[in-house]
């Protein structure tokens, strides 16, 4: 746990940065569901953040990635026997999508699904799933959950309920 703990929480804080910077495209739109975020309860949020890390990691990548990564290896397998690094991408990729697609659930609460809304989700979330699927395959399943848990810090504690009140 020692050896993957602090670039864990490392990936986890700069996944979350990454995820402000793809906002900026989606300003107006961002700054709509940033107040959403904000007034929902600091405990809440906490919630989430526990909902993230856990479930959301054991769904898509301990379930979803390998199943995808056994898939491709089923049909190319590298020398040595196990998956391709191409399989592995391609799994993390298509986990990537999938995962953000399955964000828009939440998101329909607040705000009508558009072609533009269904972009800021696969983009936004999609990138997030490629940085834990990255750890997962390389430093194994925990290293995804405490990054995932570190993002989630972020974006649901951090941004809304410290930062974004000083601003909006």
């Amino acid at each position: 746990m020692k050896s993957i703990l602090g670039s864990s929480v490392l990936w986890g804080i700069l996944g979350g940065v990454l995820v402000v910077l793809l906002c900026i495209p989606f300003w107006n739109m961002s700054v709509e569901l940033m107040k959403a975020e904000m007034a929902v309860p600091i405990w809440k949020s906490a919630l989430a953040i526990f909902y993230g890390g856990t479930a959301e990691e054991i769904l898509f990548r301990l379930f979803l990635m390998t199943l995808l990564v056994w898939i491709t290896s089923k049909i190319k397998k590298a020398k040595d026997g196990g998956p391709t690094k191409i399989g592995v991408w391609l799994a993390i990729i298509i986990t990537g999508v999938i995962f953000g697609l399955g964000h828009l659930g939440i998101t329909s609460a607040l705000t009508a699904i558009t072609g533009d809304v269904i972009l800021r989700a696969v983009l936004l979330n999609g990138s997030l799933s490629i940085i834990y699927g990255w750890l997962y395959w390389k430093k194994g399943l925990e290293s995804a959950m405490i990054a995932h848990f570190s993002t989630d810090i972020v974006l649901h504690i951090l941004i809304p309920h410290v930062i974004a009140p000083l601003f909006i």
